[in-house]
């Protein structure tokens, strides 16, 4: 099937943004994209007059416009397990009082999809849309921990299993013996694995087929999860369990 040249390279234009760079100048997106510069310079200012791309002229930069956050925003109401686990997530901010989040995985990491911050001023929050590694915290080694073991083995690979502080999980055996352990008894449990100081308790939640599509989660301080875990990993069970098997995703 023959594609379309023009939609290829806006597409190239796109996916040289990144995280990690989020401003490019004209000459990092030619290095990026290898498009002819006036090819490149046609297409900024199509994709500029849409709204997909805004250019900082002080600082010579672009950035991805704001016509995305419109298209984000279908994107998360589409996935059907955010309207059905509002409740439950409701449900578990009410009994605990802290931040309950949804992660689904997104290539080798994670990403929170849905979330309902605490009102307390010490407070653990990830915002919605960002991006998290697998192997380490609660809710990254539940959707790790049901995937295949193939998958298993590329995260490590990708990754090379980075420390974030000393209780990150940073060898193999060792992570490979955790997530044994999290399928058995049916949750993970983080203590400082990303942050230090922060508790995570997380369960999957699988879709029809019975595939891991989600994980579930409350998270904050040491200080006042310490003594709940057992307390909010029978709750979070129970809602997990509520949720689990009726939506496709």
């Amino acid at each position: 099937m023959k594609t379309i040249r023009a939609v290829e390279r806006s597409i190239s234009i796109l996916n040289a943004f990144r995280k990690e760079r989020r401003s490019l100048s004209l000459s990092e997106l030619y290095d990026y994209t290898e498009l002819p510069k006036p090819t490149l310079l046609r297409l900024l200012l199509t994709m500029e007059t849409e709204g997909f791309i805004v250019k900082n002229n002080a600082s010579n930069t672009y950035i991805l416009g704001p016509a995305f956050i419109d298209l984000d925003n279908v994107v998360l109401e589409n996935i059907d397990i955010r309207s059905i686990a509002r409740p439950a997530m409701e449900r578990l901010k009410q009994i605990s009082d802290e931040t309950v989040n949804i992660y689904i995985k997104s290539g080798i990491n994670r990403i929170c999809i849905d979330q309902l911050v605490t009102d307390r001023l010490l407070k653990k929050f990830s915002r919605i849309g960002d991006t998290l590694p697998l192997y380490c915290g609660a809710s990254g080694k539940v959707l790790l921990a049901y995937s295949e073991k193939e998958f298993w083995e590329e995260v490590i690979c990708e990754t090379g299993l980075k420390g974030f502080t000393n209780n990150t999980i940073t060898e193999r055996e060792t992570l490979y013996k955790e997530l044994e352990k999290i399928k058995q008894e049916g949750y993970a449990v983080s203590y400082g694995e990303r942050e230090e100081n922060i508790i995570s308790i997380a369960v999957p939640i699988f879709n029809r087929d019975g595939k891991i599509s989600a994980a579930l989660a409350i998270s904050g301080p040491y200080q006042r999860l310490v003594d709940k875990v057992e307390d909010y990993r029978k709750e979070l069970i129970k809602e997990a369990e509520g949720i689990s098997y009726k939506y496709e995703f």
